[in-house]
Order: structure tokens, then C-alpha cells, then sequence
């Protein structure tokens, strides 16, 4: 390595740095649309749910009007006889037979109504959803619109700045080129390069050797950090 190889590999992870923060800008842009499709997808969701829940209240409602129709029928036919019968025996059979009915009849029909009540609650809602659904559509093309005039602008620095990475790269032996690309593939918070500040690494603070930092600021030796495995870059270098 010499001082020119440094100021390379800085100049490269400065180019990593601002490649990473447009890509950044453009994952930003595109999290605008996501928030959007994952509220439509929960709406889509609810209205499975809410359409599933209708066609159970449709069929328990049926069930209750059918149960309601048999009890009335029953009501009627038993009032039609009253007036064929005379003994006391029939008529008190009768009359029992309709109040037993009518007994029966009364909270059916109360269902029928909470029934019919959760059945346009259920579809006011399900209205709901798809009106919500159908503005999330139209917004998203507005913003996917506006998404692309951002991001092309973008996406042509990053070709920008990865031209300028590969060309740089070229010029790097291939070992530092491969620890640097190991490195950045653990994403370290504070990049991949180090400085020697008071004998100890400027990232981690792990002591130093003074052999490793005579080899690292007099010899231009390359070397990483033993304490986080950043590469060593010597003062002479940073400007």
C-alpha cells in the first residue's frame, strides 16, 4: 500500500457513503407507496372479514324469518279452528297451542330485527372499506407518479457513483478490496475505515500495538482493527 491506495479507499467509502444515502432517499420514496398498499391491504382484509360475517347474518336471518313464518302459520291455523271447534277440551287445546306460539314468536322476531340491524350496519361498512379502497388506488397512482420523476434524478447519481467505485476499485490490490467488501456487507454503524487516535482505534478504542501503528503510519502497511476488524488508515492519508 501506498498514500495514494489510502486516499483511494477513503475516497471509495465516501462514495459507498453517498451512494448508500441516495438509496436511501429512494427506499424513502417508495415507503410512501408501501404505506399506502399495506393500509389497503388491511382494509382488503376487513372486507373478507366483513363480507364473511354478512353471509353469516344472511343465513342465520333466513333461518329466523323461516322460523318466524312457521310459528305464524301455526298462529293462523289454530285461530282458523277455533271457530270449528266446541268443546271445551279442543278450544283449551287450541288456545294453549297459540299462546305456546305466540310465546316463541316474540323474541324471533326481536332476533329478526337485531339481525336485520347487524346486516346494514355490516354493509354501511363494507361500503366503507370500498370507498377507502378505491381512494388507496387513486392515490397510489398519483404518488407513484410522483415517485418517478424522484427517483430517476436519483438512481442516475447512484450509476454515477458506482462508475466512479468500480474505476477506483480497479486501482486497489485485491485483498483490500475484499476486506473492504467484507466489511461493508456487516454494515457497520460507523463504516469500515479507522483512524489511530492516542494509540487506540478511533472506532472501537481497542489498544493498539505501537508495532502495529509504526507498521500502519510509517510504512503504510495495510492492517484492520483487532478489536472491530476495521481497516487501519494512517494520518498521513486523511487529507
Amino acid at each position: 500500500m501506498n498514500k495514494e491506495s489510502f486516499k483511494i479507499l477513503k475516497e471509495i467509502n465516501s462514495l459507498y457513503t453517498s451512494k448508500d444515502r441516495t438509496q436511501h432517499s429512494i427506499d424513502s420514496e417508495y415507503q410512501r407507496i408501501a404505506k399506502i398498499e399495506k393500509q389497503s391491504t388491511l382494509n382488503k382484509e376487513e372486507l373478507t372479514r366483513e363480507e364473511a360475517l354478512l353471509s353469516e347474518f344472511r343465513q342465520k336471518l333466513t333461518h329466523a324469518e323461516n322460523e318466524v313464518d312457521k310459528l305464524q302459520a301455526l298462529i293462523e291455523k289454530s285461530q282458523a279452528h277455533l271457530n270449528q271447534v266446541f268443546t271445551t277440551e279442543e278450544i283449551k287445546a287450541l288456545e294453549s297451542q297459540i299462546d305456546q306460539a305466540t310465546i316463541q314468536l316474540h323474541p324471533l322476531e326481536e332476533k329478526t330485527l337485531e339481525l336485520m340491524q347487524e346486516i346494514e350496519d355490516h354493509e354501511k361498512r363494507k361500503e366503507e372499506i370500498k370507498e377507502f379502497l378505491k381512494g388507496c388506488q387513486e392515490t397510489i397512482k398519483e404518488i407513484q407518479i410522483e415517485v418517478d420523476d424522484a427517483v430517476i434524478p436519483l438512481n442516475k447519481e447512484i450509476q454515477s457513483f458506482q462508475a466512479r467505485i468500480d474505476l477506483l476499485i480497479s486501482e486497489l490490490p485485491e485483498n483490500v478490496v475484499s476486506k473492504l467488501n467484507q466489511l461493508r456487507e456487516k454494515k457497520l454503524t460507523h463504516g469500515p475505515l479507522a483512524e489511530i487516535a492516542e494509540k487506540k482505534c478511533s472506532i472501537c478504542s481497542f489498544h493498539l500495538d505501537q508495532s502495529l501503528i509504526a507498521e500502519v503510519e510509517k510504512n503504510l502497511k495495510f492492517k484492520t482493527c483487532s478489536g472491530c476488524g476495521r481497516i487501519l488508515v494512517p494520518g498521513n492519508a486523511l487529507y
